[in-house]
């Protein structure tokens, strides 16, 4: 028996893992899919939807708790873990689970025979099953073959394999056609029919659980049938289950779950010595036939041999002298190769590097011409009020007020385009690395009380409180910079807390932290939202454009002050919310 349950194994082993899958070219490589069907697979992150028979043992049915059970739900757990799958398993009829693949609700059949008419519908896996066919009969029945049927009544399971086959070979006198196989064997253990013809395997399980004393199966197996999963037809699924299959049968988990289902109703463990008889006889003859026949031939080759081995020897020198010389030629050509490897590899650097270059080339023309905008908006304005007032100076009915205005607006907007050219020069020179810092020790008391002399009348004039606060105004804090430079930060964040505070309290000053000393600027104004923190700090970058319309200004000084700082070695950062002032910071080595 146990001979007989091997040959078994080892046909499902051939069919799994010997015979290459149809539409697959490296069945046991899971990374064989075409690249280019990458984008199709949109089911590799998504749930598949699943179905099979509701009563189908020991295949696919509902348990007693009416949960999915059976080898081809072992099967599909399995499939899933080693697959990184995830299915959705239902259970159904059965014309209803063929229905929905055919009508493409799901995308995979747990279990089904392959026939020729629904390979039209569906494409079919590797088998992982070869199923038999038997006759089933009560006690005491003259059945024994297909051919004793013509006369008797048959119970068959509807819209099954095997409705399919009766039909096709015309078997049987009437059908009584059942969904549910279980019924089937029951009524014919009630006499209800002469026959079932069902696969072995399942007849033999029936006959077991229900202790279908009066049913025996006869005859030899017939029908074979390939046992598949289903897809729907061209669906790329397929390729991924058939790898599936073939490492769960090379890792052993396919037998496992073969043995724990079959182990005990293996259709198999029913075949009648008399039958393995007639295969070891048809098997034996042949196979002795062949051994005298080699023994015979090994003789004459042992003579054969000797001289063969001779010629041989003298073919291995030979051979030796020029695989000597090919070794050679393989040496100057691995040379020569890496040559090329090395050239190669010059030849993508420098592709890269022009590859970059061009980027950074388009990116600076997209920069300049932004940046070009920004100046063009920013220097038409002013001029615009110069060219404007100067037209309405030449107007002779003029009054000396309307005159003095006049003269006045002309007089800001000279001011306001000399600032913006101020403004450029200075991001240019900047951005060309003509700066250079001059780098002395300085008095951070004297600094911050020549910019609260020169900013002290700008904000009485705004009735607004400015203040000396942190370390400095109780010590004389020491920096080592550029004064200049930190001077002209302070002289911009300074300018833009009395352009945006309407009113409150302006504090500066220095205050210390171990070997650094933080500068900082705050102020009560109109604050600056989270989202526009890093933006403010680019050239032109402007938020509250209302405001900033009202108030004037090119949106180049944070920029600058910014650059200066990282110059100085430090970053600018800012703290502020809408509504709810700005403190602008950065610190210094002492």
């Amino acid at each position: 028996m146990v001979f007989v349950k091997d040959i078994r194994k080892i046909i499902l082993f051939f069919f799994l893992v010997i015979i290459p899958f149809e539409g697959q070219s490296d069945f046991n490589n899971p990374n064989s899919i075409d690249e280019d069907d990458e984008d199709d697979v949109e089911w590799k992150d998504s749930i598949i939807q699943v179905m099979g028979s509701n009563s189908y043992p020991p295949f696919e049915y509902l348990d007693k708790k009416g949960q999915p059970t059976g080898f081809n739900i072992d099967l599909i757990q399995a499939l899933e873990k080693v697959m990184g799958l995830n299915f959705n398993m239902q259970l159904q009829e059965w014309p209803l689970v063929r229905q929905a693949l055919e009508n493409g609700d799901i995308g995979l059949v747990s279990g089904i025979f392959e026939t020729e008419q629904r390979e039209k519908l569906m494409d079919f896996t590797a088998p992982y099953y070869i199923s038999s066919h038997a006759l089933f009969v009560r006690d005491g029945s003259s059945i024994s073959s297909l051919e004793d049927l013509s006369d008797k009544v048959l119970l068959v399971l509807e819209d099954d394999v095997t409705y399919d086959l009766v039909k096709e070979y015309n078997v049987g006198k009437k059908l009584l056609l059942s969904s549910n196989i279980s019924d089937n064997f029951k009524r014919l253990a009630a006499g209800e029919a002469d026959c079932i013809i069902a696969a072995r395997i399942q007849g033999v399980k029936q006959i077991i659980d229900h202790e279908l004393t009066n049913i025996k199966v006869v005859g030899a197996p017939f029908w074979q049938r390939r046992y598949c999963m289903a897809v729907r037809e061209g669906d790329v699924l397929l390729g991924e289950i058939n790898v599936g299959l073939s490492i769960l049968k090379a890792n052993g988990t396919y037998d496992q779950i073969y043995d724990k289902w079959f182990g005990v109703y293996d259709e198999w463990s029913h075949f009648s010595w008399h039958e393995f008889y007639k295969y070891l006889l048809w098997i034996g003859l042949p196979l002795l036939s062949l051994i005298l026949l080699i023994v015979s031939w090994s003789y004459s080759l042992k003579r054969r041999v000797a001289a063969r081995t001779r010629e041989l020897n003298i073919e291995l020198r030979e051979r030796q002298v020029v695989e000597t010389n090919l070794n050679l030629k393989k040496e100057e050509y691995k040379q020569l190769n890496n040559k090329l490897i090395d050239k190669n590899k010059q030849i993508v650097s420098i592709n890269m590097d022009l590859s970059n270059a061009m980027q950074m080339a388009e990116e600076n023309n997209k920069l300049k011409s932004a940046f070009l905008a920004n100046m063009s908006h920013e220097i038409r304005t002013p001029m615009n009020g110069i060219l404007g007032f100067s037209e309405l100076l030449k107007m002779d009915q003029l009054t000396v007020a309307e005159r003095d205005e006049y003269l006045d607006t002309i007089l800001k907007s000279g001011q306001s385009l000399l600032a913006v050219i101020d403004d450029v020069l200075e991001i240019s020179k900047i951005e060309t690395g003509q700066i250079q810092l001059i780098k002395e020790v300085i008095s951070g008391k004297d600094l911050l009380n020549e910019l609260y002399k020169k900013f002290k009348p700008l904000a009485d004039n705004k009735e607004l409180l400015i203040t000396i606060d942190g370390d400095t105004s109780s010590k004389n804090v020491t920096i080592i910079t550029d004064i200049n430079k930190l001077r002209q930060v302070f002289i911009i964040l300074l300018s833009n807390a009395l352009k945006y505070t309407l009113k409150g309290e302006i504090r500066f000053g220095f205050i210390e932290h171990n070997d650094e000393v933080e500068c900082f600027v705050e102020d009560e104004g109109i604050g600056i939202d989270a989202s526009d923190h890093n933006y403010i700090f680019l050239h032109f970058g402007q938020v509250n454009h209302t405001i900033n319309r009202q108030l004037g200004g090119t949106g180049l000084g944070l920029s600058i002050a910014y650059s200066l700082v990282q110059l100085m070695g430090a970053t600018l950062r800012v703290t502020s919310q809408l509504d709810g002032g700005a403190r602008f910071f950065f610190r210094l080595k002492k």
